[in-house]
């Protein structure tokens, strides 16, 4: 039960830090800076 958690969390910690890089990655390639709506 608490390893199907931590496996939980963990995907969720991937998830966002591979949103993040994406995101980066949107913002280098077309060279504009990001702007919090």
């Amino acid at each position: 039960r608490l390893l199907a958690h931590h496996k939980i969390k963990k995907l969720a910690v991937i998830a966002s830090m591979r949103k993040i890089l994406l995101i980066a990655h949107a913002m280098y390639r077309d060279k504009t800076e990001y702007i919090a709506a």
